[in-house]
């Protein structure tokens, strides 16, 4: 460190690593889309300049898209279906209880 010489090793370590990331078929599958915007790009957690990552579910979109909404969509969608899935499991035990 003292020399100067890790931050270079560190910058084309980086490099490589992204150039292999964008380039590798099976490591794009492991991208992410906005869900936001829908964009058609593959964005990446650890691209930090331009895409934030919600706290409770880990997903990916781009910061200005993320910053404009007042909640994580796949969270609501995740709320939404879990109540849904409680609303019929409780009208299922409602019609269980009224069978002869």
């Amino acid at each position: 460190i003292s020399d100067g010489a890790f931050e270079p090793f560190l910058l084309s370590l980086t490099r490589f690593a992204s150039h292999h990331v964008y380039s590798c078929d099976l490591c794009t599958q492991r991208g992410f889309i906005c869900q936001i915007c829908g964009g058609s790009d593959i964005i990446f957690p650890f691209q930090l300049d331009s895409t934030a990552r919600c706290k409770e579910c880990k997903a990916v979109f781009h910061r200005e898209c993320y910053g404009g909404t007042a909640s994580c969509p796949r969270c609501e969608r995740r709320r939404y279906r879990r109540e849904r899935e409680e609303e019929e499991e409780e009208g299922e035990e409602g019609r269980v209880g009224s069978t002869p």
